[in-house]
């Protein structure tokens, strides 16, 4: 997790860096942790429903179930966007 963190503090609006520093958190059992990288990278990147996902789970795993599933929609709504699905990977810009 160290890279991230030394990721973040070159580029700080990397969020990529914050998602896996989120799932590295989360791993650890530090939802709370976890949960602020997600929100960070939302707020960097609100249309990655790959971490509208993650932050639900973090959610669920907090078990604050009604913030977790507000989340579903807006997730659910990304990946249903044309040339976005299951098997194709986020286009980065």
């Amino acid at each position: 997790m160290a890279c991230y963190r030394r990721a973040l503090e070159i580029k700080p609006d990397y969020t990529d860096a914050h998602n896996s520093l989120g799932i590295g958190m989360q791993v650890q059992g530090r939802v709370a942790d976890a949960s602020a990288c997600f929100q960070r990278a939302l707020q960097l990147q609100p249309d990655n429903a790959d971490t509208h996902n993650n932050l639900g789970n973090v959610l669920k795993d907090a078990a604050q179930l009604t913030a977790a599933l507000a989340l579903l929609p807006a997730g659910l709504a990304i990946e249903a966007r044309p040339g976005r699905g299951p098997q194709q990977p986020r286009q980065t810009p």
